[in-house]
């Protein structure tokens, strides 16, 4: 809620815990109750701020290297470093690490990314998996940014699953990836390879036609928007199709680790 050009901040009962000023795109709070902020800051421009206790306490500012990016923290960013997406759209997309030592905030690009999804940073802070170009998962040691191991997922099952959107790790050896299908598959990591797909009670792959009456194709879809973790469980993300009002609706489903 804005006042006076001020951003406040309230708790889950409406409770203000304080005011900001400036805007930005992505926000999240780390273990220390630290406010982190990504924002645009004039052009080619991308301005990094961390808040303690409402009050500035570290910046940094990255020079965007695709000149139109939105940057955006991932949904669970980790401990230390965190990760920073910057999405320009068709000019590319790519990944920058922030570093909180002391009283800096250092910043460290992946250059070899250009065309990637979000990183998913594992729970216990050692790794991440990322999709890159061409629908390549990919698993990074995040002690030294080196390639694990990667995972070919252009065709699953004979079938072009569409871009990979999400990913959710299990456990140390599983992970969950849904796809532009609305499709998820639990991924064993050592070695990488498609263990299954996970199908859902109510939200079972139909042929696309069903779910969009416009087309015309006996694909399979399903309407899996995204797979993310809370805690212990995992919750998906489902859009309501099919969808004729164009309305955005959607249901989230919590499940079990226990797959």
């Amino acid at each position: 809620m804005v006042f006076d050009n001020r951003l406040a901040v309230r708790d889950s009962s409406g409770n203000v815990l304080g005011f900001l000023v400036g805007a930005f795109e992505s926000a999240f709070f780390d273990d220390t109750d630290r406010l982190w902020t990504a924002g645009l800051s004039g052009e080619r421009t991308i301005r990094v701020q961390i808040y303690k206790d409402f009050k500035l306490e570290l910046e940094a500012s990255i020079e965007d290297p695709f000149g139109d990016s939105t940057p955006g923290f991932p949904d669970r960013p980790g401990g230390n470093p965190i990760p920073l997406w910057l999405a320009a759209g068709q000019d590319g997309q790519t990944v920058y690490w922030l570093q909180r030592e002391d009283q800096e905030l250092t910043v460290d690009p992946m250059d070899d990314l250009v065309e990637c999804g979000p990183p998913t940073v594992s729970d216990w802070a050692d790794e991440f998996l990322i999709f890159t170009d061409e629908n390549v998962l990919s698993r990074y040691s995040l002690w030294d940014f080196e390639v694990l191991e990667e995972l070919e997922l252009a065709s699953l099952y004979g079938e072009d699953p569409g871009f990979g959107l999400s990913i959710a790790y299990v456990s140390m050896k599983q992970a969950l990836v849904s796809f532009e299908n609305g499709r998820i598959y639990l991924v064993n990591l050592e070695p990488m390879g498609i263990e299954r797909e996970i199908v859902l009670r109510g939200h079972e792959p139909r042929p696309i036609r069903e779910l969009y009456p416009g087309l015309d194709e006996d694909e399979l879809s399903a309407d899996v928007v995204s797979v993310f973790t809370v805690d212990d469980q995992i919750v998906s993300l489902h859009t309501q199709l099919p969808n004729e009002d164009l309305k955005q609706l959607g249901t989230l489903v919590w499940w079990s680790k226990d797959i």
